[in-house]
């Protein structure tokens, strides 16, 4: 497993064996995306071409650790990384951290990753990104904002986690997320016509540490 910033042992936990992770607090300024990349750039503000660049600089560098040299990353339909074939990815940035996992897909069906800051989502957007249930278990959590940031940031990694394997996208209140003991949590669906999303062995895992949320999904063969 490949990584740049400097993450503890917990952290690199979540994510599945084999993997090849790669993070940043930016991509070094000798770092030229390649033109076809660069020509997704044309309309992005600054902010979001610093975050294009550090995660495609973190891609970059964990696809060459399964030996593909100076591979472009383009944006597929639902903005997900359009990667090599035989290989499953995904990418994630927030203000001060960016990163990027890659493996053959021989173990895994798909995978998604998401980074936040560890700060409380906002009162007004509880209710737009958790279900009743999920916050009715917020009024018996030490930290309800800071719990319902995590729940946000699992969701996005379940969502890129399905999107590629299914070619659906969900809203925040088709699924519902259960904490588990060990750093995990359980996936469960409310519409009964993502019943079937069900047969996926789904794996969830996420770390909280005092400056940022990590959260991963992935689907096991």
């Amino acid at each position: 497993m490949t990584q740049s910033h400097k993450i503890t042992s917990e952290i690199l936990d979540i994510y599945p064996p084999n993997s090849q992770l790669f993070m940043t607090e930016e991509a070094p300024a000798s770092f030229d995306l390649l033109p076809n990349e660069e020509s997704l750039t044309h309309t992005m503000g600054k902010k979001r071409l610093h975050e294009f660049r550090a995660g495609r600089y973190c891609m970059r560098m964990a696809l060459a650790e399964l030996s593909f040299i100076n591979a472009s990353i383009l944006i597929g339909e639902n903005r997900e990384p359009i990667l090599p074939s035989n290989v499953v990815g995904s990418i994630s940035h927030c203000s001060n951290l960016a990163g990027a996992i890659a493996m053959k897909n021989t173990q895994i069906n798909s995978i998604g990753i998401d980074i936040e800051l560890s700060q409380g989502l906002e009162d007004r957007l509880i209710p737009i990104v958790c279900t009743s249930n999920e916050i009715s278990n917020l009024h018996f959590s030490r930290d309800r904002n800071l719990n319902a940031m995590l729940l946000f940031s699992i969701k996005e990694s379940v969502y890129k986690c399905l999107n590629p394997l299914l070619g659906i996208w969900l809203e925040f209140h088709d699924l519902e997320i259960k904490l588990e003991d060990g750093n995990s949590y359980s996936v469960s669906f409310t519409k009964p016509e993502h019943s079937q999303i069900n047969k996926h062995r789904f794996i969830g895992r996420y770390v909280v540490n005092n400056i940022n949320i990590f959260t991963c999904c992935y689907a096991r063969k």
